[in-house]
């Protein structure tokens, strides 16, 4: 309501005083929901690390190419594995060309 009154400082204010209340506003775009398995179900950061687990790129040099930690991709690749209903990083390249 205040958005569409142009009311910014209002909404940054309010946001500012009930942050110290441990009080946060949800979210504030109102995105579809995500497809559940597939290509189409993986998110931006799944999406850019699946193309390098597709390139044959180890764990070690996605976290390199991305300046991420080895355990952050780790923590993306089951995901990965998951949503597209494949076991291995070589099943990967065939989920997200079919």
């Amino acid at each position: 309501m205040f958005g569409e009154l142009s009311a910014h400082y209002c909404i940054s204010s309010s946001d500012s005083w009930l942050r110290q209340y441990g009080v946060r506003r949800g979210p504030r775009s109102r995105a579809m929901p995500r497809a559940a398995h597939g290509e189409s179900s993986l998110t931006p950061a799944e999406a850019t690390i699946a193309a390098l687990v597709v390139e044959g790129a180890s764990n070690l040099r996605i976290a390199a190419q991305l300046v991420i930690s080895r355990r952050t991709v780790e923590a993306h690749v089951s995901p990965i594995l998951a949503k597209l209903q494949v076991r291995s990083r070589h099943d990967v390249a065939a989920a997200i060309a079919g």
